[in-house]
């Protein structure tokens, strides 16, 4: 729905869209059933859901790492 509309058009006129990667359901489940942060938890959780954890969080930090330290494109009123 989103990739398709005006939205986005207008969105990534002037800036990026950002795709995040999917958690697991286990890691995800966890979270919200025990209401605690990705930080408290992690200590806490079995060694399969935090090694799921730790991909996704280590997905999103190469997504900003693209969109942070991608070369901005020069603009008409930057010349000016």
């Amino acid at each position: 729905m989103y990739n398709a509309s005006k939205t986005r058009e207008a969105v990534e006129r002037t800036g990026k869209t950002l795709d995040f990667p999917s958690v697991a359901n286990r890691a995800a489940d966890w979270l919200y059933s025990k209401r605690m942060s990705i930080r408290a938890a992690y200590p806490e959780m079995p060694f399969g859901t935090r090694a799921e954890l730790q991909r996704w969080r280590t997905r999103c930090a190469e997504m900003f790492d693209r969109v942070v330290l991608e070369p901005k494109p020069e603009t008409p009123e930057a010349e000016a």
